[in-house]
């Protein structure tokens, strides 16, 4: 219970009442940003987020279509998970310092 409250306080709400044009931007460099640190996890990774996030699969039906157990199907879209927020950690130290040498 501890961790579920841990991860609602971090995550950041967005209106789609309210576009402008430094939203579009952002909502780019957003979509970048994701796609770079999609390329950097291994196909079997990048499978299981797509199931769950794109195709808006729970994890028992993850289970069911890679036919692996549902306890095995939470791991990887655990970890999964871990090794996204690790890439775009890593895309966004790089970027910066890009921006800090410019």
């Amino acid at each position: 219970r501890t961790r579920a409250r841990r991860r609602t306080a971090n995550l950041r709400l967005l209106s789609a009442d309210r576009p402008t044009a430094s939203d579009d931007l952002l909502s780019v460099a957003d979509r970048d940003q994701l796609d770079r640190g999609f390329r950097r996890l291994p196909p079997e990774q990048r499978a299981i987020l797509v199931l769950h996030h794109f195709l808006g699969y729970a994890p028992i039906e993850i289970a069911e279509t890679l036919g692996i157990p549902a306890g095995t199907a939470r791991s990887r879209l655990h970890h999964a998970h871990r090794a996204m927020r690790a890439a775009l950690d890593a895309d966004a130290r790089v970027v910066t310092k890009k921006g800090r040498s410019a």
